[in-house]
């Protein structure tokens, strides 16, 4: 055969097969992402989970196959918590154990709750590869020896029934993920610290103020951190709502997840108690769609008027009934509370911030409040990881000296 044909049939032959291979590969990525999707979607079915045994009883485990933490061994959990209603329900959480030979005593743990994702069963940050971009922060602890327990808040994931910045139930789900992840891995330590951002910063701060009342032994709780939190004073911010209006995508965002939440533990009360129609509306999107998707549906709406709160759902005793029971600062504290707050914080005040320390350090609690100069709501996370470093290793050592309960905490 002519040198010239063969070099023409072999470059024939070589492009067939490669194109059968390209063709080939994709099938099996294909493939592999469709199991990999109907895996992660039985872990979180919850039909037929038994919600007869105690909060903190471990229902399953699964690989965290995605995950983009490295230097860790990741995990799914499901797990009992609480809700709002005081009813048993599945959770779930992720759970990042570090590599390697563990120290004395196992890993200590950081029970980790995230700020604002959505109120939909699609939210739940251990869906994700990245724990809701809360992935690189938790990284730096965990290359510092810490091990992980990251919850995704009841409802999210499971049931959809999700109670947004529940100061309580938020904290359930923080304290039952820690006590259902340490029955499963036996090289954790029992010592743990909660922490938690926006909604969850209130969660750690409500973590503070229940987990007295609460058995948790064998473990051993060393105290929370909490970065920029509401204060779960509803009834106040709709009434700031309800007077100057608001139009900014994500505080309305916050706004409606609000309502929804009031709408669900609350019977009998309707959208149609709380707003006006046109935000109404909206309301079918908040209840399945997380903040980022919910942000642009809201920057793409045609118009909604900067004022829809009535003024009878202000005076509703329903509303300052929840309010009421949900604010933070009512109460001592158990162990020590780190609140950590940036000075160009948009969405949480030093005024707000007032009504749980003030308060708190009256019933006697130890609050330690350091403000960070120039860290937005997002950025205080990481201006605040020197101090928060050196107030973990205090906890966790028993070599912690507690300033006056609202001073400033700063590494020395």
């Amino acid at each position: 055969m002519n040198s010239k044909f063969q070099r023409v049939g072999y470059m024939l032959v070589g492009k067939r097969f490669l194109r059968n291979y390209s063709l080939l590969a994709c099938i099996v990525i294909s493939s592999s992402a469709l199991a990999q999707q109907s895996a992660m979607d039985a872990f979180y079915e919850v039909t037929g989970v038994s919600v007869e045994k105690s909060p903190g009883t471990l229902v399953r485990v699964a690989e965290y196959s995605n995950s983009r933490l490295t230097g860790a061994a990741s995990s799914r959990i499901m797990y009992l918590s609480v809700d709002a209603l005081g009813q048993t329900v599945p959770a779930t959480a992720a759970v990042a154990i570090p590599r390697g030979e563990p120290p004395k005593g196992g890993w200590p743990i950081i029970a980790w709750a995230p700020g604002t994702v959505g109120i939909g069963k699609k939210c739940a940050p251990s869906m994700t590869d990245n724990l809701s971009k809360y992935g690189p922060y938790l990284q730096g602890w965990i290359d510092r020896g810490y091990a992980i327990v990251a919850v995704d808040y009841s409802g999210l994931g499971t049931t959809g029934r999700h109670f947004y910045s529940h100061r309580e139930s938020n904290a359930r789900d923080v304290i039952e993920a820690v006590k259902a992840a340490f029955s499963s891995y036996p090289q954790l330590s029992r010592a743990f610290v909660a922490m938690g951002h926006s909604q969850g910063g209130l969660a750690a701060v409500g973590v503070a103020e229940t987990i007295g009342n609460l058995d948790i032994s064998p473990l051993q709780y060393k105290g929370a951190v909490a970065f920029a939190p509401s204060n779960g004073a509803n009834h106040g911010y709709f009434r700031f709502v309800e007077r100057a209006g608001v139009s900014e995508p994500t505080l309305l965002a916050y706004m409606l997840y609000y309502s929804a939440t009031l709408k669900l533990a609350t019977p009998g009360l309707q959208y149609s108690d709380q707003m006006s129609s046109e935000i109404e509306e909206l309301m079918s999107a908040a209840e399945h769609q997380c903040l980022d998707e919910l942000r642009a549906t809201l920057i793409s709406a045609v118009s909604f008027p900067k004022h829809f709160i009535k003024s009878s759902w202000v005076q509703h005793p329903a509303l300052k009934k929840y309010s009421e029971k949900n604010q933070a600062g009512q109460r001592k504290t158990t162990g020590p509370l780190f609140i950590a707050w940036g000075t160009s914080d948009s969405s949480i005040s030093k005024n707000m911030l007032d009504t749980i320390i003030q308060p708190s350090c009256r019933h006697g609690s130890d609050i330690q409040f350091s403000q960070y100069t120039g860290a937005s709501h997002s950025t205080v996370l990481v201006q605040s990881r020197v101090d928060v470093a050196a107030w973990l290793g205090q906890q966790f050592s028993d070599n912690f000296k507690s300033p006056a309960c609202g001073d400033a905490f700063k590494a020395s």
